[in-house]
C-alpha cells in the first residue's frame, strides 16, 4: 500500500496493471482470442488507465491485489 504521491508514476505508467477497481467499479483489459488484436486492445486499456489514473487524488492509498493467488 502507499499514497499515489509516492508511487513512481510514470514507471507504473509505462506497465500498467491489467485491471483498477476504482469508485466501486472493475475496470480490466478485455481480452481476445485475435492476436492481432492484442496491440489496439491493450493501447485501448492504457489510454483508459491513464485517464483513470488521473482521477484518483493524490493523498488517495493505492494497494496492489494479487487477483490469481
Amino acid at each position: 500500500m502507499a499514497r499515489k504521491s509516492d508511487v513512481d508514476t510514470e514507471a507504473l505508467l509505462s506497465n500498467p496493471p491489467m485491471a483498477l477497481f476504482f469508485q466501486g467499479v472493475l475496470h480490466e483489459c478485455p481480452l481476445s482470442e485475435e492476436p492481432e488484436d492484442d496491440a489496439h486492445i491493450l493501447a485501448a486499456w492504457e489510454a483508459t488507465f491513464r485517464r483513470l489514473y488521473d482521477e484518483i487524488p493524490e493523498d488517495a492509498t493505492l494497494q496492489v491485489v494479487d487477483a490469481h493467488s
